[in-house]
């Protein structure tokens, strides 16, 4: 089992700093792989996934903002799962960067679909305050110009991120782009 456990470990530090170059991605994937090992959550890092150092006007706190909400939300999505899994795939081939994150989960309800980036909308049952997370997500990914598109089926939800590797400013990206669902 240790040995097991040492391969894995081997494998997903191999991809995070040998094949994803910037710092930021590797900093939230390390946190998110040491919330999802405390959490008894198989985490798995995609060995095709490749991703240079991200353009300098993307912060880390946009950065957070999108990819923490979505692995967060994959993280509690699979934690009642028999057999939990999120997997986490990244790749800046071509003009975009795709960042995609998928989850054994229960999935998403087809009603649910259209309005989980609304302001306020949860299927969460907690008494805290929930339902601003994929908001927050969905509009930092319109500020940078990029594209939300979420697909759940049989369980299985996977939501999938484009951002530009241009920064393209103004309220005219932000009037261009929107969340698609497949």
């Amino acid at each position: 089992m240790i040995q097991s456990e040492t391969s894995e470990l081997h494998t997903l530090n191999r991809v995070v700093f040998e094949q994803i170059k910037d710092t930021k991605v590797q900093a939230l994937l390390l946190g998110k792989i040491g919330k999802a090992s405390e959490k008894k959550i198989i985490f798995e890092i995609d060995a095709q996934s490749y991703l240079e150092k991200l353009p300098d006007h993307i912060k880390l706190s946009q950065l957070t903002l999108i990819l923490g909400n979505i692995i967060d939300n994959a993280l509690e999505a699979v934690s009642s799962m028999e057999e939990p899994l999120v997997k986490f795939f990244a790749t800046d081939i071509g003009n975009d960067m795709v960042f995609e994150v998928s989850d054994n989960g229960k999935g998403i309800p087809e009603d649910a679909i259209a309005h989980i980036f609304d302001r306020g909308f949860t299927s969460k049952n907690s008494g805290s305050p929930s339902g601003y997370g994929l908001s927050n997500a969905d509009h930092v990914v319109k500020e940078l110009g990029g594209i939300i598109e979420v697909h759940s089926e049989d369980g299985n939800t996977i939501f999938t991120v484009y951002l530009p590797k241009e920064q393209r400013g103004g309220k005219n990206a932000e009037d261009k782009s929107s969340h698609r669902r497949r």
